[in-house]
């Protein structure tokens, strides 16, 4: 009898864009309705690139933010995911230079139109530096 590969709870699919998309499509007063029937909690995995750590006042526990990978990374458009994580407990980003590009497994923990979207990570996956990275890389360190 063949046994089948063991399923991921991560989706990629909403990808971040999709989600906000929805959420703008949706009637303003019906967005919060829609996130929490629809998105918050949701498991997904998303390929991102590392943009920025940001003090958030909780000390050791940075807010880190991450643009989309795809045709439109870097896209000004594009609304920023954030995580927390704590650097005492995980010093995978004490070195990463902004354009990195890392997978993030996680739950949707919230959604703001404006802000972005907050990811409750369980784990994260740095991908092995390419060329392409390092041309990106180099291009963010411009502005």
């Amino acid at each position: 009898m063949p046994t089948s590969a063991p399923t991921s709870p991560y989706r990629d699919h909403p990808t971040a864009a999709e989600l906000q998309r929805a959420l703008r499509e949706a009637p303003v007063l019906a967005r919060d309705e829609t996130a929490s029937a629809h998105f918050l909690g949701l498991p997904v995995v998303w390929r991102t690139r590392f943009f920025d750590a940001i003090e958030c006042g909780r000390g050791p526990i940075k807010q880190l933010s991450f643009t989309q990978r795809g045709l439109h990374s870097h896209a000004r458009s594009d609304n920023p995911i954030y995580c927390f994580l704590d650097l005492t407990q995980d010093d995978g980003f004490r070195e990463l230079r902004r354009g990195r590009r890392v997978d993030l497994y996680g739950r949707i923990a919230s959604i703001d139109v404006t802000l972005g979207t907050t990811l409750e990570l369980d784990r994260y996956v740095v991908l092995q530096e390419t060329l392409l990275d390092r041309w990106v890389e180099k291009m963010d360190s411009r502005g």
